[in-house]
């Protein structure tokens, strides 16, 4: 296999040959595949909308795929391992095969990743996409050399695509009235601040923030010596359906916590005060609801990815307005 040099615009736009990436046949779907560039403070975020057969289309899910699968069965060795040890051999043979299937697992997982199409480099400059077909490249030279280089490839995007980059004229300026959750003519316009500087947290980091939040009242700390940074303040566009959709999700991050504690108290006074292991099942059942509810909004939400001074990075958004504001760049061109 092969590798090829791709600069960031022809990779993040689809400006390829319709040439498969991974046998070189022709292309029939484009799968994206996002990448970090390192950065000093935090890395930038890039993605390559790469062009795939109808064969290797899940190329990348079914590496993913099996890579967890293999976690569970490696885990499910080990630990049985250790089980049938138990009443033999010492502790050390016991914890000694878990260790040996993690260990196991991490070199084969490897071995997925190297096999499969990857990012060997990404920097400013552009991204090294390892293991392609060799077909792909001389497809890609002479691609270049033509006068549809600059053009995106127009295939059908399996998944679909829902990662967006904003420039700052763009951010600024007027967006196509198209909402941007589920490509209906947007009627309302939403402003949304977005911090530039910093990835978003994790599901996890923002649950144990606002739940220690609510515990310690840090909102108090929060709003006299929170230092405000420079965001991108955005005008995006929203059906009457989605017009409260940002609204809604504060609500359940940071009104969650505290509904999740008052309705333990309130069954703990009011049912269960003679009866800890009751309390404590009410408590934790509250608790995983809210968590699930919460992943449910964060992974269904329009959200950021990435926020520098040169661009905004939007992850959740729907195809039809990606479609939309493509179509508005060919005409500016």
């Amino acid at each position: 296999m092969a590798q090829v040099q791709l600069a960031l615009a022809e990779a993040e736009r689809g400006c390829l040959p319709r040439v498969c990436l991974r046998c070189g046949d022709e292309a029939v779907y484009q799968v994206g595949r996002v990448g970090k560039i390192p950065a000093e403070g935090h890395p930038k975020i890039t993605w390559l909308i790469a062009p795939f057969c109808a064969r290797h289309r899940n190329h990348w899910r079914t590496q993913a795929r099996v890579t967890v699968l293999l976690l569970f069965v490696f885990l499910a060795m080990g630990v049985g391992g250790s089980w049938a040890s138990i009443p033999w051999q010492s502790k050390w043979h016991v914890v000694m095969h878990p260790f040996l299937a993690m260990a196991a697992w991490i070199v084969a997982a490897l071995a997925l990743h190297y096999r499969s199409i990857h990012f060997k480099q990404i920097s400013d400059g552009g991204m090294v996409v390892a293991s392609v077909a060799p077909g792909f490249v001389a497809a890609l030279a002479q691609h270049r050399a033509s006068q549809a280089s600059l053009i995106p490839l127009r295939l059908p995007r399996k998944p679909a695509w829902r990662i967006v980059r904003f420039t700052r004229t763009e951010i600024s300026g007027q967006l196509p009235a198209v909402c941007i959750c589920c490509g209906k003519p947007g009627m309302t316009w939403q402003e949304e601040g977005f911090a530039m500087g910093s990835t978003p947290p994790s599901i996890l980091a923002q649950w144990a923030t606002a739940f220690a939040s609510v515990i310690s009242l840090g909102w108090l700390v929060a709003v006299f010596f929170h230092r405000p940074r420079a965001r991108h303040c955005l005008q995006a566009p929203f059906c009457e359906f989605h017009s409260r959709h940002w609204w809604w999700r504060r609500v359940i991050f940071f009104a969650g916590p505290l509904a999740a504690l008052i309705a333990g108290l309130a069954g703990y006074s009011l049912f269960f005060a003679d009866d800890p292991r009751k309390m404590f099942l009410t408590v934790f059942g509250v608790a995983s609801l809210w968590f699930m509810v919460g992943f449910i909004a964060n992974h269904t939400a329009v959200r950021v990815l990435d926020a520098t001074p040169e661009s905004l990075v939007l992850n959740g958004v729907s195809p039809c307005f990606i479609e939309a504001l493509e179509a508005e760049r060919e005409q500016g061109r």
